[in-house]
């Protein structure tokens, strides 16, 4: 919430669902991620999977093309 605040000058509450739904995923990773490196894990694929999900959402969310977390390009 502070950093959504930081960047766009307000608190936005429609981004919320999907910023507990990345940072939750995000805790599971580092908490559940510290798997041996011959052992296949789940766990980074899948916040893979809900940051390209949420993280197009919350863009959408804050204005799509003309959101400051939008890439403008040089």
């Amino acid at each position: 919430m502070v950093l959504g605040w930081a960047i766009l000058g307000q608190v936005s509450l429609t981004t919320l669902p999907a910023r507990c739904a990345w940072g939750g995923t995000m805790a599971m990773l580092g908490l559940l991620g510290r798997s041996p490196l011959d052992e296949h894990s789940w766990h980074a694929p899948l916040v893979a999977v809900v940051t390209a999900f949420c993280f197009p959402v919350i863009v959408l969310q804050t204005g799509g093309s003309q959101s400051p977390l939008f890439f403008q390009g040089w």
